[in-house]
Order: structure tokens, then sequence, then C-alpha cells
């Protein structure tokens, strides 16, 4: 395969090493040449990219199931809905008998109560009232699964709570049933006078209730294939979604609102985990139509409800979390009002827990089991989508560290500082800056070399990485200057460290050819105050004090505004 490359001088493809099994790889070819520009060789690199290959090839082969499905949909959609349905069962119902009253109701997904579904002219709407099987008419209906007749309604001491408001004289209560189980209740009402129906009119109802329960089993079942179309639906938009684009802001700002359509909520998250740091970030956060970043913990210290999804690897619904009848009401960091439902789904990808997708409402019961399920299977497709988006971003991110000293670059500074600019501002929390270069570096170039310069540079931003929190943003600025942002710190901490990166620095040697060097540093430092427009104005204080402690000699700190 490569063979065929032999006289190539440049080149940069994919290539199929093997189909079974898959192994594919990407071929750059570069030439090389001597100081006088004549061709010395090539310089081949081969790298592995199965895995993102794979990746994308199971998206796409996955959008095209996806789309196929939903386009089968468009011809169901058409169809009648249950609930015109039922209201039409009902209102034939009542011209059967020559009433003008009745009612439909439904058996719930608990199996044991029922659920008016249809309140046709009840001088109020009663729709969505709750009878538990054996409580009224319908509940005895359902419960024995035979025809009930009641002579006189108003005079039944069997009568339900929910209708003693209401004069009913005589109904006809008839099971709804599909493969001989009970699936509702029929109730056709007389307001006008009292006494049993007929046999004929009792057969001819039951024989309608018959041809009802079909009815409505089978446009339950389509309106169902309807719901599960349009799910699928939506996952295959999510698909399209991934395949377009693989910038994080943009898949997550997808995902949010492909969920929204399946389950609204007040409030939606997306967390992600690092597992080798047990620290979550959360890169998305939405409530009262705004997005947000939310703040990072590490969930050994804090778990929270977050920790026991991502500990628990599964699913967790409350349906009254912050119920005050229960317990007191608990606040998520950032949460305006406390919600009372939700639902967190862990992220998973290749039995690795990568993060959660949290919906919450502000009311109780919010969510369906359907409801959950649909949102179970979005999160499979967000994890795949939020996975490349995050390969995507670390190929970025190589390209804003320094190649010399493995920390961020002036590039990976501005992108990154700015964003704990904006964080700092919008929680209210602390952010410190360290502006500092290495004393006389000119002279380990001049008197030495510019190799052993670099060697004085590695030793120092090594010494600042080991030094400093995983949390603080190291960067070289330029030449011999060295930029960091400390997160979440005040001045006096911020001083503290910096004394003691100092010390650290000042008590190394560096080994070289020409013997152990020492060095030292002069280093300003700043804090974020309200005043400060932005990064480049906070790291322009840090510099000032960084020039006034060269002033008064190597070695030294100065803090900005201290005399």
């Amino acid at each position: 395969m490569i063979s065929k490359y032999r006289n190539t001088l440049k080149a940069q493809t994919e290539i199929c090493l093997s189909r079974e099994p898959p192994n594919h790889a990407e071929l750059r070819i570069s030439p090389i040449y001597n100081r006088r520009g004549g061709f010395t060789g090539k310089l081949i690199t081969i790298r592995d990219i199965t895995k993102s290959k794979l990746a994308q090839q199971a998206l796409a082969r996955n959008a095209r199931e996806m789309a196929a499905l939903y386009e089968t949909s468009l011809e169901i959609n058409t169809q009648p809905d249950l609930s015109s349905l039922l209201y039409a069962l009902v209102q034939r119902a009542t011209r059967l008998l020559d009433t003008t009253m009745g009612g439909l109701y439904l058996v719930r997904t608990d199996g044991k109560s029922l659920e008016l579904k249809i309140s046709y002219n009840l001088g109020k709407d009663y729709t969505g009232t709750i009878l538990q099987f054996g409580e009224g008419l319908s509940g005895r209906v359902a419960q024995k699964n035979e025809v009930i007749v009641v002579e006189d309604y108003n005079n039944w001491e069997n009568r339900a709570a929910a209708y003693s408001d209401i004069a009913f004289k005589r109904i006809l209560g008839v099971p709804l049933r599909y493969k001989g189980n009970v699936i509702g209740v029929l109730n056709i009402t007389d307001d006008q006078k009292t006494g049993s129906f007929t046999q004929e009119e009792i057969r001819l109802v039951s024989l309608f209730a018959d041809q009802a329960a079909i009815a409505i089993e089978n446009a339950r079942l389509l309106e169902e294939k309807n719901r599960h179309v349009e799910q699928l639906g939506i996952i295959n938009r999510i698909s399209l979604a991934i395949t377009a684009g693989l910038d994080m802001d943009h898949v997550l700002k997808t995902l949010h609102e492909q969920c929204q359509q399946v389950a609204p909520s007040d409030v939606f998250y997306v967390a992600l985990y690092d597992e080798a740091s047990s620290l979550i970030n959360i890169p998305l956060y939405y409530e009262d139509g705004q997005y947000q970043i939310g703040p990072s913990r590490d969930i050994q210290d804090q778990p929270g409800t977050l920790g026991n999804v991502i500990q628990a690897r599964r699913t967790l619904y409350l349906h009254k979390q912050f119920d005050p009848d229960t317990h007191p009401p608990r606040t998520t960091t950032g949460l305006r009002r406390p919600c009372r439902s939700y639902v967190g789904i862990p992220l998973t990808l290749r039995d690795r827990v990568i993060g959660v997708m949290a919906v919450q409402s502000y009311k109780p019961n919010a969510y369906t089991e359907e409801d959950i399920r649909t949102l179970e299977t979005i999160a499979l497709q967000a994890a795949i989508a939020i996975e490349n988006a995050r390969l995507y971003s670390e190929e970025q991110r190589l390209a804003i560290i320094d190649e010399l000293t493995g920390m961020y670059n002036y590039r990976g500074l501005l992108a990154l500082g700015g964003r704990e600019i904006i964080r700092a501002r919008r929680f209210s929390r602390n952010l410190s800056a360290v502006f500092f270069d290495i004393d006389g570096f000119r002279t380990f170039n001049n008197q030495y070399s510019h190799a052993t310069g670099n060697l004085v540079l590695k030793a120092v931003a090594g010494q600042s990485l080991s030094s400093m929190r995983s949390v603080d943003l190291v960067s070289r600025f330029g030449g011999d200057e060295f930029v960091i942002l400390l997160p979440e710190t005040t001045i006096e901490t911020a001083r503290k460290a910096a004394e003691r990166l100092q010390m650290e620095i000042a008590s190394r040697r560096v080994k070289t050819k020409h013997g152990e060097l020492s060095v030292t540093i002069s280093i300003g430092v700043a804090q974020l105050t309200d005043d400060i427009p932005d990064l480049g104005t906070l790291i322009d204080r840090a510099n000032q004090a960084e020039h006034k402690a060269k002033e008064k000699g190597d070695g030294k700190l100065v803090v900005f505004g201290e005399r």
C-alpha cells in the first residue's frame, strides 16, 4: 500500500492498511532539504486513526438508519390522534342512547387506577380525575370487569367524592376490553331520568365498547409508534449535528435544543468528568433562558448528586427532589430557584463514564418513564458527540502549547485566560496573576549558548508546572517571561505561592555542559478588581509590579499597588 508513494515527494492522505481487522492510518510525506536547498530525503509519518475512522463510519451509518426511519414516520403522522378519537367515541356513545353526558377513562400505567381522558358535557371539565380501582362507578367497573348500571347516582352510596358537586341520575358504566384485559371504562350519563337502561341498550353499548376498545388500542399503538418515530427523528438530528461540526459549544447547545423537544426543562446542564483527577466541570449550564459555564469541583470532596450518578453509573430520577413537605430545600450551585424534579443520566462511552447530562424542572413529577428512556437514548448519542468534540478540542489545544516548555503559549494564555476572567466575574470569585522573568537570562545565551538558555527555560518551566496547582494556568508569555493565572486565589495567597516558587527555583541547579547554573526570577503579582476591564489589563498590572521588582534587584517580588 505504502510502496505506491515511493516516488511521491509530498502527500497527506488516509490509507486502509487492512479491512479485517480494520486498520486505518494517516500518511504524511514531506521532503527534506539541506541548507543549500538540495534534496536529501523524505520524512514519512504514519499515524493510527483507526478509532476515529470507525467512529465516523458508525456515526454516518447511524445517521442513515435514523433518517430512513424518520422518513417512514411522515405517512403515519397523518393518522387521527388518540384524543380526537376518544372524544368522538364518547360523543357517538351518548347519541346511541339519546343522552347528552358521558366520560371515558383509561387505565393508568400502574394498572391499579383510572384517569378521566374525556369529560363530555358534565357541567365542568373533570379531565384528569384519578379513580382507584373499586372507587366510584368507574373504579368498580374496572375492578370487576363487568357492566354496571346505577339507576340513581345522586342517591347511590358508593359515588366517588370527585363528583359530589354534580347531579347525575342514571349512569351506564361499560368496561373497555382488549384481549380480555380492561384498558378503560366508558360512561353514559343521563341527567334527565332515573331507572335502568334496557338490555338492548346495554347490549348495543357493550358491542360499541368492544369496537371502541380495538380502535383505542390501535390509535394508542399508532400514537406510540408516532412518538417512537419522533424520538428516532430527534436522535437522527443529533447524529446529523454530530457529523456537521466538532465544536463543543455547538454540540452541547444542539443537545440541549433536542432534549427540550422531548422533555422540556427549566434547568439543563452537561457535566464532564475526568476520572484521573476526579474533577468535574460544567461547560454548559442553562437556566432562565441563559447559557452559562458552571464551576468545577472535585467529586471526591463534594460528590453531590453528580457524584452519585457517576459512581452508580445509572440514571437517577428524583421526582420530588426539593419537596418542602419531606425535607428542606437543597440547591445546586447557580440555581436561581429550587427545582422539584431532577433526571441525571450518565454519559458512557465504552464502559467509561465521561460525564452526566441532567434535566431539571421547577415542577414535581415532571418526567415520565418514556421521557427518561428517550433521554437515555439521546445520551448514548451525546456521549459519542462529546468525545469527538473532546478529541478535536485536544488537537486544537496542542496548537496553544509552547513546544519548548510544554506549557501554554501566548495564544493559549489569551484564549483560556479570557475564560477565567469571565468565570471570575460571573461567580464573583477571586483571580490573581503572577508575572515573572528570569534574571540575567541574556547572559545564559550570550556567555554560554542558546542551547544552555533553552535548558534554563525548560528547568524554570518544569519547576513552575510542578509547583502550581492543576487549576492554575501556567504560560510562557514570550522569551524568558512567564504568566501564571491563579483562579479562586486572593492576592495574599498568590503572593505566598509566588514566593514559594521563587525559593524553589532559586534552590534548584540547572545541569549543563558548563556545570550547574543557579537561576533567580523577579516577580510581579496583581489581583483582578472591578476597575480591571480585561485580561490584558490584569497582566499589564502584574508586569508593572515585576518591573518594580527588577528595580530592587534580582530575585525580588512586588505586589501591584504596594510601595
